[in-house]
This record gives structure tokens, C-alpha cells and sequence, in this order.
């Protein structure tokens, strides 16, 4: 086993560390200590702390220096990784919800066209998260982009008119060249309704 700190010259700064931990204590270092693998990947702390345990001098003087240099790359963009499990909360009835509007209105953006059914998003026109209903003519399908736009107020619909209003988005010629254009989906009065509610709230905010 050779110890060498990482970014360092090699020949300069390798250690040799055989005889300081035998393979059975090798192997269980390892993420899958019982693969048959004769590479088998470890997390770095391990065999570090194992290693500066054997309190030997220069094996721990490297493994210093190449601590820094891993903790210096970690902060140069390095991200951590794995999962975390957590509660979330569910919109009941939501699929069902999806499911009418793509019934009722095909495979389109409400506001740009038409659109694959995998991105689309089906819009509240109200905030769900105020009231926890699925209101009749409440909702849109909308493209996840749009979508996520027309909840910052950033695209909203003048119900009169029935044109979109694109509020700070001049430098991005995708959206700013929706300005004026037409609702692609036809509006009941219902959703003109809705639309005005959502207008009138992000009007300061966009």
C-alpha cells in the first residue's frame, strides 16, 4: 500500500505503507468489504483515519497534505452527493386534475401551443396552496418553463384581450417575443375570471 498526497509530485512525495494495516483490515475499509472485486472502491476518511491510528510520522504528514488539498478542491466546486429521505406533501387528486385538462385541451401549452404531454404541467390559475381545491375552469395546461413564469407573475393574461403581458423578461427573446400574442387555448368565462385574480395579484410583483 502507497500513501501520496494528491496534486503533489509523486516521486517526491510518496510514502510506502505496507505493513501498516493488514488486508483484512484493508478490505473492511472498503464501501462492499465481501465484493470479489479485486478493486473495490472507499470513501477517503476511512483509510485516513485507519492510517494516522498508526501514529507512524511521515505516513501522517502526508495524509495532512493531502487532506488540504481534497478539503481545497471540495471548496472549488466539489459537490456532496447521495440522497436524503424526507416527508412531502401531496396534492390529492392532482393526476386527476392533469388528466382532465389533457382530455379537454389536447396536447398544448395553453399560452405557446402544442407541446409533448411529458411537459406539461397542469396550472393552477388559483393558488392551490391557499385553498386545496381543483376549481372548474381553474386550470391550464402550461409548459413547465411557462408554468414556473406564469407563477412568478412574470407571464400573465390580459382577460379582456385575451394577450399575454411579459413583465422582465426583455432579455430573453424566447419569452419576451410572447408580449401581445394571443392565448393559444380557448377561455371560458370562468378562466377569464381566474386570470384577472392572478393578474391583479402579481401586477406589483413581477
Amino acid at each position: 500500500m502507497l500513501v501520496g498526497p494528491a496534486g503533489q509530485d509523486v516521486a517526491e512525495n510518496w510514502r510506502d505503507g505496507r505493513g501498516l494495516l493488514t488486508g483484512a483490515q484493508v478490505r473492511a475499509l472498503c464501501d462492499a468489504p465481501k465484493s470479489q472485486l479485486s478493486m473495490r472502491p472507499a470513501r477517503w476518511e476511512r483509510p485516513q483515519e485507519a492510517l494516522l491510528a498508526t501514529r507512524t510520522p511521515d505516513i501522517a504528514a502526508a495524509l495532512v497534505i493531502s487532506g488540504e488539498s481534497q478539503r481545497s478542491r471540495t471548496r472549488r466546486g466539489r459537490l456532496a452527493g447521495g440522497h436524503r429521505i424526507g416527508k412531502t406533501r401531496t396534492r390529492v387528486g392532482q393526476q386527476a386534475f392533469r388528466e382532465r385538462l389533457l382530455d379537454e385541451q389536447g396536447e398544448n401549452c395553453a399560452f405557446t401551443g402544442p407541446a409533448p404531454a411529458c411537459v406539461l404541467d397542469a396550472a393552477h390559475l388559483c393558488s392551490y396552496a391557499d385553498s386545496g381545491e381543483h376549481h372548474e375552469f381553474g386550470g391550464l395546461l402550461l409548459r413547465r418553463d411557462i408554468h414556473r413564469l406564469f407563477d412568478l407573475g412574470r407571464i400573465t393574461v390580459d382577460p379582456d384581450t385575451g394577450e399575454l403581458d411579459v413583465v422582465g423578461l426583455d432579455d430573453y427573446p424566447l419569452y419576451a417575443g410572447l408580449r401581445g400574442a394571443p392565448v393559444f387555448a380557448d377561455l371560458h368565462d370562468e378562466h377569464r375570471v381566474w386570470l384577472d385574480v392572478h393578474r391583479a395579484e402579481h401586477r406589483g410583483q413581477a
